[in-house]
């Protein structure tokens, strides 16, 4: 199912996290900002991302014949 493999590849998400974070020596001020918003969104879906597949099995369960 599509939304179980767009879930499962959280894993994406500390990769992007760490490539926007190396990107800051290289950035002015307000690049840099912009950069660490971005990494900081990116380390929160790193963590609450079991959270939505977990609950989302859950809601289908009921479903599956």
């Amino acid at each position: 199912m599509w939304c179980t493999i767009s879930l499962r590849q959280a894993d994406l998400y500390p990769r992007r996290a760490f490539l926007a974070e190396a990107a800051f020596p290289g950035l002015g001020p307000r690049g840099a900002e912009r950069v660490k918003e971005m990494a900081d969104f990116l380390r929160f879906l790193e963590r609450r991302m079991p959270e939505p597949l977990q609950e989302w099995t859950a809601l289908q369960a009921p479903r599956q014949p």
